[in-house]
């Protein structure tokens, strides 16, 4: 203000005290625009404070959500792991498959090979044609039918149905199959002694013709006494 009054000493004397009021007006006009009052401050700084809070719950949800993401991450790493192993044991099954398949193709061309040698078809045309080349090499077979009213062959009432073999006076039994297994095994044993209590007679010889026999149907035959032979050419050699 003292700087005013300076350059006021050089107005004539008559308009200095006008021109100093005015002067006054203005500055303090001036003042009071520039000045700050203190609930601006406040209001100023509840804004801030605000502006702080969302800033820090966006801050927290943009963390939720990276938390999120990760976990995302986590899973799909995981799933892509578990898709890796789906194909690999997909790939392990197709090649699985492919070498049943390979099996299954080699054994229906060896059962053809069998059903051409064996005029394999149906068990019953295998039988008759069993039958056939039984009596060219020497052992004509009848067929044998008895009702078995007390179940002693297949645990219950039925009939029983064996080849017979009457040569030089001896009684041969024979049973044919396409397959054997263990229960067939045990089955022949039981006709046999079926047939020899029914007929009173002893049967010398006890054959199994079949094509395909278990491994641990050939070790029960033998307990039981079974000839065993899958090719005819064995049995013409044996005869009688």
């Amino acid at each position: 203000m003292s700087d005013y009054w300076e350059i006021l000493e050089e107005i004539p004397e008559g308009l200095r005290g006008p021109l100093g009021k005015l002067i006054e007006r203005l500055e303090d006009r001036l003042t009071a625009r520039l000045a700050v009052k203190r609930e601006d401050f406040i209001a100023l700084r509840h804004v801030v404070e605000e502006l702080a809070e969302a800033q820090a719950k966006t801050e927290k949800r943009i963390g939720r959500v990276e938390e999120g993401l990760d976990k995302v991450e986590d899973a799909l790493a995981r799933l892509a792991e578990a898709q890796a192993r789906t194909e690999k044991r997909v790939e392990e099954l197709a090649e699985a498959q492919a070498k049943t398949e390979k099996t299954l193709r080699e054994f229906t061309a060896k059962m053809g090979a069998v059903g051409a040698r064996w005029g394999l078809g149906s068990e019953s045309a295998f039988r008759e044609a069993m039958r056939g080349i039984l009596k060219d090499v020497g052992f004509e077979a009848r067929r044998y039918l008895a009702y078995d009213d007390k179940g002693l062959v297949f645990g219950r009432p039925d009939q029983v149905e064996i080849d017979v073999v009457v040569k030089d006076g001896d009684v041969y039994l024979v049973e044919i199959k396409s397959s054997t297994s263990r229960g067939d095994v045990a089955t022949f044993a039981r006709k046999v002694k079926f047939y020899e209590d029914r007929e009173k007679v002893a049967v010398r010889r006890k054959i199994l013709v079949t094509p395909f026999l278990e491994p641990k149907a050939r070790d029960m035959a033998e307990e039981f006494g079974i000839e065993v032979y899958t090719e005819i050419e064995d049995l013409a050699e044996r005869g009688g």
